[in-house]
Order: C-alpha cells, then structure tokens, then sequence
C-alpha cells in the first residue's frame, strides 16, 4: 500500500510540473526563445561520467 502511494504522489508531482504556458520551460518558468543555449547542445555533451 505504501509503495502505491508513492508511485502515486510521484505521478501527481510530475503532472503538476509539466503543466505550464507554452512557450514556457517548465520548471524555470523562464520563456522559450530561438537564442536558448539549449539549442547549441548536441548528443555529445549529455554524457553520463563514469561511463
């Protein structure tokens, strides 16, 4: 019943932040624009160290 709970409220939190704006980040709630650093990132940066 816990875990259930849990998986739940998990659930429930990430729909709450996912509903923004569009156009909109959403958990910065910063506005989108075509200068965003993020479009200048390419597959290469997002590695995972370690690995």
């Amino acid at each position: 019943m816990f875990r259930t709970s849990q998986i739940a409220l998990f659930a429930m939190t990430l729909a709450l932040l996912g509903c923004t704006e569009p156009g909109q980040y959403p958990i910065s709630h910063q506005e989108c624009s075509a200068t965003d650093p993020v479009h200048e990132l390419d597959a290469n940066d997002c590695t995972v160290p370690g690995v």
